[in-house]
C-alpha cells in the first residue's frame, strides 16, 4: 500500500465516506528533488569513494565531497550515523555506506 495514493470523499448516492486506492502508473518514478543536498564523505585513495563520485557525475547528479581525514566534525557526523567505512553518502533523509549503484540510480 505504500506505493498507492489514497483519495477520500463522500459517496454521491449514500453520503458515506469512501476511500479509493489508486496505484501509480507502471514505471512511474517520482521526480528527484532538484534541491536535495547530496554529500559524499570520502577518504583519499578510496576505491569505493572514487566509484561513487564517478557514478554520481555520470548521471549528472550534483554533490559535494568532504574529506574525512581533514574534517574531524565530519568524521563525528559519519560515526554518529553508525558508519565505520567510506564513502558515506547522505542524500536528503537517506544515507548509506560503500559504493551503491542501486541507490545512486534510484536518485534519477
Amino acid at each position: 500500500m505504500k506505493d498507492d495514493a489514497v483519495a477520500e470523499g463522500p459517496d454521491a448516492q449514500s453520503g458515506t465516506k469512501v476511500s479509493v486506492f489508486v496505484s501509480p502508473p507502471f514505471g512511474f518514478k517520482p521526480q528527484r528533488d532538484s534541491q536535495m543536498t547530496i554529500t559524499v564523505y570520502s577518504k583519499p585513495a578510496c576505491v569505493q569513494c572514487t566509484a561513487t563520485t564517478r557514478a554520481l557525475e555520470a548521471r549528472g547528479i550534483a554533490f559535494s565531497v568532504i574529506d574525512l581525514t581533514e574534517d574531524a566534525a565530519a568524521m563525528e557526523v559519519v560515526q554518529g550515523l553508525g558508519y565505520r567505512q567510506a564513502p558515506v553518502v547522505v542524500a536528503g533523509d537517506d544515507h548509506w555506506a560503500g559504493f551503491r549503484p542501486d541507490k545512486i540510480s534510484a536518485m534519477i
